[in-house]
């Protein structure tokens, strides 16, 4: 069977997310279940049409995602559990759009690993409104999602070793905002900003303001 690829945007991230081309091109996203899925062959033609789209092996990108959760499509605070489970968010915490829930030692953004609670627990722990937001865990499993982190990307066994060979990124070239010009009397070539001003030629020794 031919290994599957996601296609990164390797220009940026959101927060330690790993970005990826979405379904049908329609964007980029970091929810490892929206994303395109391509063959060996397609996710090299699109990467050497574009070199910043690097593919990344699907099934070790799946392996190594964890569970997040985005604060843009949070439930609203109080809402009564079915099952009687509750999650905490630590406010003043954010990876990318991602919050960071409290687990039974210290904190974690992998929602995978945040402690559950009965309400009365939740209640008494973490009474500081200002500090903890206590949610229904049945609402946060709803809007919970697979991310991938940048730093479980290996360039060796997610690209190459998969068969995909990497393109060198297109130089920019650079530009020094130096002008052209010519010696009056020689007619050498200059660079400079203002090439005529207040300088003399290196090869005659004309002065190059009598250019101007």
């Amino acid at each position: 069977m031919s290994e599957l690829f996601y296609l990164q945007d390797s220009r940026s991230y959101t927060g330690t997310n790993v970005v990826f081309w979405r379904t049908g091109g329609s964007g980029y996203g970091t929810n490892l279940d929206e994303l395109e899925v391509y063959s060996l062959e397609d996710a090299q033609h699109q990467h050497n049409r574009r070199d910043s789209d690097v593919p990344l092996l699907k099934s070790l990108v799946d392996k190594l995602s964890i569970v997040a959760v985005d604060c843009q499509v949070l439930p609203e605070v109080g809402t009564e559990d079915p099952k009687g489970q509750y999650v905490v968010q630590r406010k003043g915490y954010w990876n990318g759009n991602d919050i960071r829930f409290v687990r039974r030692y210290g904190e974690t953004y992998n929602y995978s690993e945040a402690e559950v609670f009965t309400k009365s627990d939740a209640e008494d722990l973490f009474s500081d409104s200002e500090s903890y937001a206590i949610f229904s865990k049945t609402s946060i499993d709803k809007i919970a999602r697979r991310t991938f982190q940048a730093n479980n990307i290996d360039k060796k066994t997610m690209i190459k070793q998969a068969g995909i060979k990497l393109v060198k990124p297109k130089r920019v070239r650079q530009t020094t905002g130096k002008t052209r010009g010519n010696c009056p009397e020689c007619g050498k070539i200059t660079w400079d900003y203002n090439p005529y001003e207040n300088a003399y030629c290196a090869k005659c020794g004309d002065p190059l303001s009598r250019a101007i």
